[in-house]
């Protein structure tokens, strides 16, 4: 019997991030997420936020400072994250997924 292979969809939020900043948005769709973080990480945090309904103002949902992994749900169509890195040191170079 043979393995199905399976495909991941999923969107840079952060690739291979060095500094303070933001890099990508991301859109979610009705259902479940994950948002993956992981890499160098020399002190800096990274937020995950949310765009609130007014399109102006991002909400913070959880921090990183370290590898880690987080699960979500939304009921709604289109919502919005992004990732935002503060604190960068010398040696951070952080990527971050939202997969789907």
């Amino acid at each position: 019997m043979a393995l199905k292979q399976l495909q991941k969809v999923f969107t840079w939020l952060l690739e291979n991030q060095v500094s303070n900043g933001t890099d990508l948005v991301g859109q979610v769709h009705d259902g479940e997420f994950c948002v993956k973080c992981w890499g160098s990480f020399d002190g800096c945090q990274v937020q995950i936020q949310i765009l609130a309904e007014d399109e102006i103002t991002w909400i913070p949902l959880w921090n990183f400072s370290t590898v880690g992994c987080q699960f979500g749900r939304v009921g709604n169509e289109n919502e919005r994250l992004r990732a935002v890195l503060d604190g960068a040191g010398a040696s951070t170079n952080v990527s971050c997924t939202l997969t789907q």
